[in-house]
């Protein structure tokens, strides 16, 4: 009996594989049962579904033997049909195709009926698609879905957020940026004195791209740690950092453009080979005034500068998100329709760089430029800042001196010392040194073998001291 409902529910399950060889299988929504949700077969979701599965239908619990038994048979039905392999499976973001400018973007909403966002050249619809899999974050909140509220405008968004027209534009660049399938990403660094909520502002950006239950993280203390932020998340957010090691430094600048990794999954049988996969993500981290950005970190980073807040603008934390969460799905909206102008302008994407730096992410702000309220000249603007980091800055030069005074970074060669007096006695001859007799060494013999080396300790054991 058992064996026949194992049989039931593996039966009935879609499986393939993914464009890195990893097998994934369809489960139904759980608020919708004709809509399914992709997630790894090797999964900890996977497990639970199947023992909920198993559990209603014999109530009882499957043997841990039988359960990787039927792992082993998915995994081989994932493997055998050639069209059910190479799947491409999207993370938050994902296009049908290599080019996203001409097929369109897909976004996940996380919503318990398997809704997603699809934007094209010529708008935006909400719809149910099967053939568009996902592989599910486990700490994100559904995204409500997006609404066309011609009256509401991103700056309700800007509102919340205490920045200047350049810092504005950065973040909302930025966002555009973490909004595409594909990089490289640039990394918002956000500095500015304590009190100026630079938390605050990369939690909300964060929202906007994937609302998590844990929305920041704290500094990882090794590159471990953060590709397991990098796993679970598709943005990368990490509060309050006064320093960062050189290898984690490293690896961040690596996860923007394609970090390699080694992992294994969550449910393994004995002697599992782990796979190899390659992780990108957009990366936000907010700074304390101890922070020294590393240079090649430097070079991928749009810094914004939150001012301190006047006393007389102040906002409660509860204010703001209450803000927020009303007019969520009207800006959710506003940013769908930004990226469908994008991609109505996608021809900036193939012209010669705008810009040094960050150049990707100016390419795709300058084809938004039309729905944003700006010019391409006010974004080169925003982005000529950061073309020079604070840590490359050349060396001051020293202030003009008067004339006749010399430099004291080119100080003038020391005068000859005046000659010594001559006395009138002529100092004496050192004596001649008187030859020392040295000590010959002692050469010691070693024994030829360990008895003869014990023996010879046991005999000097018993030599008396020498006088």
């Amino acid at each position: 009996m058992t064996d026949k409902h194992i049989k039931t529910i593996a039966d009935r399950l879609d499986v393939f594989t993914s464009t890195d060889n990893r097998p994934f299988v369809n489960i139904p929504c759980p608020a919708n049962t004709r809509a399914f949700q992709s997630v790894p077969l090797r999964s900890a979701a996977f497990r639970t579904w199947f023992h909920g599965e198993y559990a209603s239908a014999c109530d009882g619990i499957p043997a841990a033997r039988a359960f990787h038994s039927v792992l082993h048979h998915l995994e081989g039905r994932a493997f055998r049909h050639s069209d059910s392999t190479r799947i491409r499976v999207g993370r938050r973001v994902a296009a049908r195709t290599d080019s996203y400018a001409t097929a369109g973007l897909l976004i996940d909403l996380a919503s318990p009926s398997g809704e997603i966002v699809e934007i094209t050249p010529a708008g935006w619809s909400v719809k149910n698609d099967p053939s568009a899999p996902f592989e599910p974050s486990p700490l994100a909140i559904p995204i409500p879905n997006p609404t066309e509220d011609p009256n509401t405008s991103l700056e309700t968004l800007r509102g919340c957020l205490n920045l200047d027209r350049a810092g504005w534009l950065l973040c909302l660049s930025w966002v555009l940026a973490a909004l595409r399938p594909d990089g490289p990403y640039p990394v918002l660094i956000l500095q500015g004195p304590s009190g100026s909520g630079k938390s605050l502002i990369a939690r909300l950006l964060r929202t906007l791209v994937e609302p998590s239950t844990v929305p920041l993280a704290a500094t990882p203390r090794s590159v471990r740690d953060l590709v397991g932020i990098a796993r679970r998340h598709w943005v990368v957010a990490l509060d309050h950092i006064s320093a960062l090691s050189a290898r984690v430094a490293d690896a961040i600048c690596c996860l923007t453009s394609g970090l390699g990794i080694v992992a294994q999954e969550d449910v393994r049988s004995r002697g599992a080979a782990p796979f190899e996969q390659t992780l990108k993500r957009p990366v936000i981290l907010t700074v304390t005034d101890r922070f020294t950005c590393p240079p090649d970190l430097a070079r991928r980073a749009l810094i914004v500068n939150c001012p301190a807040i006047p006393p007389d603008r102040c906002r409660t934390e509860a204010d703001i998100l209450q803000t927020l969460n009303d007019g969520f799905p009207a800006i959710f909206g506003a940013l769908c329709s930004v990226l469908s102008v994008a991609l109505r302008n996608s021809a900036e994407l193939l012209r010669p760089a705008a810009g040094p730096h960050c150049p990707d992410a100016l390419a795709w702000a300058i084809a938004a430029a039309p729905a944003l309220s700006c010019t391409p000249e006010e974004l080169k603007e925003a982005f000529a800042p950061n073309t020079v980091p604070a840590c490359d800055a050349p060396e001051p030069q020293p202030d003009a001196l008067p004339p006749g005074v010399p430099a004291l970074s080119s100080p003038q060669p020391d005068a000859a010392p005046p000659p010594l007096p001559q006395t009138a006695d002529p100092p004496q001859a050192d004596p001649p040194e008187t030859a020392v007799e040295r000590p010959k060494a002692t050469v010691i013999s070693l024994p030829s073998s360990p008895a003869d080396f014990t023996s010879g300790l046991l005999e000097n054991r018993t030599r008396p001291p020498l006088p």
